[in-house]
């Protein structure tokens, strides 16, 4: 096509070899939703989902060949990030996704447990609440991933407070990790440590997140201990200490700004 003066400046996408258009679609999926997953029988999975790599609406309306070819390659592109709180005790609902999400091809999860500072009594080294939280994660998440045809990999980062049995915890890990890493498509699996306070019996708010403190990959097929000790990050002791020191510093601030105030006041007067 010879340029004229109304198409000299028009670049020719169609021109192009569909494999280049469809490495300029790839790039182009820039699109992300977040969902909080329905409630189902009258019960709340809190469950939130993230998709990423979506295509942007706005692209859709360029034209009917660039709407056909952009769609199409934004098939099996889709990653997602799951977070999973397990709040509540009772919630055995197996969730599911919107049938937009079960085309994706990576998903990553953000599992959450609530560990109670309980021991097996019949076994001081077994956490048993966190082997039953596993369990419920395992059973959620192997369902999840049993949705998604094209699903290719699965990470999962493992949020637990280890309640002063570091040990206890760790042991519970090696002997119960493959809850999780027999799932189809996992290709690691990361503990970390974070602090939780019971909002109510079936709300747990989450923070102070720290680690990896352990690892297992494919490739490795072990779960490694990766040196990492919860006392490095400061124990809920030393935090509180530290915020009664700045508040008293705090208050030693202001007292010394009132007794700034009066005495220049007095001198004032006088």
């Amino acid at each position: 096509m010879s340029p004229t003066s109304d198409n000299r400046d028009v670049f020719d996408f169609f021109g192009l070899a569909r494999e280049l258009r469809d490495l300029v679609y790839q790039g182009l999926l820039t699109g992300s939703r977040t969902i909080l997953l329905a409630e189902d029988e009258g019960k709340h999975h809190d469950i939130t989902v993230c998709a990423h790599r979506l295509p942007v609406t706005d692209l859709l309306l360029i034209s009917r060949q660039f709407r056909k070819e952009y769609a199409s390659a934004a098939k099996g592109a889709i990653e997602l990030v799951l977070e999973d709180y397990l709040n509540s005790a009772e919630d055995h609902a197996e969730p599911t996704l919107a049938t937009e999400l079960l085309s994706a091809s990576a998903i990553h999860m953000n599992l959450y447990t609530p560990c109670a500072d309980a021991i097996d009594p019949n076994d001081e080294h077994s956490c048993s609440d966190l082997i039953n939280e596993m369990a419920r994660h395992r059973d959620r998440t192997k369902h999840l991933v049993a949705q998604m045809p094209q699903l290719r990999r699965v990470t999962i980062s493992l949020h637990l407070e280890p309640n002063r049995h570091v040990a206890a915890c760790k042991q519970t890990m090696t002997d119960e990790h493959k809850r999780l890493t027999s799932i189809d498509h996992v290709a690691c699996l990361e503990l970390y440590y974070c602090d939780f306070a019971e909002q109510s019996s079936e709300d747990y708010d989450y923070r102070n997140v720290r680690g990896p403190v352990m690892r297992w990959t494919a490739e490795s097929g072990v779960l490694e201990d990766l040196g990492v000790e919860p006392e490095l990050f400061g124990s809920e002791d030393e935090a509180e200490a530290g915020e009664d020191a700045a508040e008293g510093a705090a208050d030693k601030d202001s007292a010394n700004e009132g007794q700034s105030g009066a005495v220049g006041e007095s001198r004032s007067d006088g």
